[in-house]
């Protein structure tokens, strides 16, 4: 079985582009997700969330031909 972490680093620039793609404030992604303007700052800004967290925003961030995943909003460690 295959276990994440509980917590990673967020891509904060994917994560603001794919906003702004959408035409979304951080107050209205936010909203979308369920979650506070502070935490979409804290993301934006490569602040460490829940892993559960980041799958809500990519789900928010989803649209019927464009699927965002939460490993894609995850920052690549090396």
């Amino acid at each position: 079985m295959l276990h994440r972490k509980r917590y990673s680093s967020v891509n904060g620039s994917r994560l603001r582009s794919l906003r702004q793609s959408r035409g979304w404030t951080q107050v209205e992604f936010g909203r979308r997700a369920g979650y506070s303007e502070r935490l979409i700052r804290k993301a934006e800004s490569g602040g460490n969330l829940l892993v559960n967290t980041i799958d809500d925003l990519a789900t928010a961030l989803s649209q019927i031909n464009d699927v965002v995943s939460a490993e894609s909003l995850i920052e690549a460690t090396g």
